[in-house]
């Protein structure tokens, strides 16, 4: 998922960023280099999206609020805290990113599937705040299991491991109750 988020970051806050940094006018392709880029730091390293996807948008806010002479002091100090912050709530941002991302696609999904039932997708398009609440409850729900039921990665991980060394050691005990004769 961070792969794509990062071509999305690259696509829509490079221009913006640059703009804002008062650089000179770059190539046209930049943004889609950036976004190359960016897709592939997201695949290999999914943390530096979610710092960039964080401190970039704040740090456009508090550059803004800033003023136009002190944009940079506004921007980098927020940019670098957040994204920090970001970073070290990886999974918590990831897991509300991924369920919000999830339940839209789920909620259109569903206006699709039932667009053969023209009056009931109607109604629905004339309420856009009921699709909206519809999705942030399936996101709630998708983000709550996530980070409540689910292991995290590391507890996963040790969990599995200490399973493995559990099965070793009863392949251990067999073997040695079937050297002894033991029955």
């Amino acid at each position: 998922m961070a792969g794509p988020v990062g071509g999305l970051i690259g696509l829509l806050w490079t221009s913006t960023v640059t703009t804002k940094l008062g650089l000179p006018e770059l190539t046209p392709r930049l943004p889609s280099f950036v976004a190359a880029v960016l897709s592939l730091l997201g695949f290999v390293f999914p943390e530096a999206i979610v710092f960039l996807g964080v401190g970039i948008p704040l740090g456009l806010l508090a550059g803004q609020l800033a003023g136009r002479n002190d944009f940079l002091l506004g921007f980098v100090p927020v940019l670098l805290i957040t994204g920090l912050v970001g970073a070290i709530l990886h999974r918590v941002v990831a897991t509300v990113v991924a369920s919000a991302v999830g339940a839209w696609l789920l909620v259109i999904g569903a206006l699709a599937a039932l667009n053969q039932f023209g009056g009931l997708v109607t109604a629905v398009a004339n309420q856009p705040w009921g699709v909206i609440i519809a999705a942030g409850l399936f996101a709630l729900a998708g983000s709550v299991y996530q980070l409540a039921v689910r292991p995290s990665p590391e507890e996963a991980e040790r969990l599995r491991a200490e399973r493995e060394r559990l099965k070793l050691r009863k392949a251990e005990e067999k073997a040695l109750e079937k050297r002894w004769g033991a029955k």
